[in-house]
């Protein structure tokens, strides 16, 4: 299973440019994945989009995993920040859920 994402991605996109951070940055990547997921009722890995990853949702697993990692410390306390604006990104990509 591939991310959407990748580390360098991230990096670039939160304006980190060292190592320190790599494996707090993966883990991010991984929660915005599973964020998407969730929100979407369907998988979200490269291999779930035959025909092409669809950038809407990168873009909001990019601004997730930017959000989170700027927050990082507020998380910890227990805050959780809402992206209502940003996830009409995912609209498009959202399945009826099941009853």
């Amino acid at each position: 299973m591939s991310e959407p994402i990748s580390l360098a991605d991230a990096k670039l996109f939160c304006r980190v440019d060292n190592t320190v951070e790599d494996s707090l940055i993966q883990a991010l990547i991984v929660a915005a994945r599973e964020a998407a997921e969730s929100k979407c009722n369907r998988g979200m890995t490269v291999e779930d989009w035959p025909d092409g990853y669809p950038q809407q949702a990168r873009i909001w697993q990019l601004v997730q995993v930017s959000t989170m990692y700027e927050n990082r410390e507020a998380y910890t306390d227990g805050k959780v920040f809402r992206l209502d604006h940003v996830d009409r990104l995912l609209d498009a990509y959202v399945l009826p859920g099941l009853v």
